[in-house]
């Protein structure tokens, strides 16, 4: 048996090969770069400065939270990312650490009630389930496995809620604790 350093040098050696053979460059990877430069790009326009350090502390949870369940699909074998920015990165980086969390970013930004915000969310995960995703398996970055887009939508509005109520709390324990 091939002690586990030498399958990770396997691994690395075969992953490099496929990156810089098949995906770096590729129409998907170029569709990657430029929608993330994209959804930055507007970020930084519309974003309310005097609000950035709750609209990070906010996205960031939502990053931490989908790379986890990202990570969980993969290692399940739910979904899978055909295309990587980087050899070394993880696929997540368009979706969980870029898209997502600047989309809810924008949500809280621009909704003030619970009712609002629930809204703001649904919609915001109807456009990520049955927009984004779906031409992200055209294009072949992204391709599902036992799992759709209604599933998807599902987990993204249940999920992005849950940590809207993690991030009232911390922010009312804030709030009850400023002198």
């Amino acid at each position: 048996m091939k002690p586990l350093y030498e399958i990770q040098m396997e691994l690395w050696k075969n992953s490099i090969q496929r990156w810089s053979t098949q995906e770096l460059f590729s129409f998907g990877w170029l569709f990657n770069l430029a929608f993330i430069a994209i959804l930055y790009v507007i970020w930084v326009k519309v974003v309310d400065k005097q609000r950035l350090k709750e609209l990070l502390l906010f996205g960031s949870f939502i990053a931490v939270c989908a790379g986890f369940v990202d990570m969980a699909g993969i290692t399940i074998g739910l979904w899978e990312f055909k295309i990587r920015l980087f050899p070394v990165s993880t696929p997540l980086f368009p979706f969980d650490y870029t898209a997502i969390p600047i989309l809810y970013m924008l949500v809280l930004q621009y909704t003030m009630s619970w009712r609002n915000y629930l809204i703001g969310s649904l919609l915001a995960s109807a456009f990520f389930s049955f927009v984004i995703s779906p031409i992200y398996v055209l294009i072949g970055i992204t391709q599902y496995h036992h799992f759709n887009y209604f599933y998807m939508f599902i987990l993204v509005f249940v999920a992005t809620t849950i940590i809207k109520v993690i991030y009232n709390w911390i922010t009312a324990i804030e709030l009850k604790n400023i002198k």
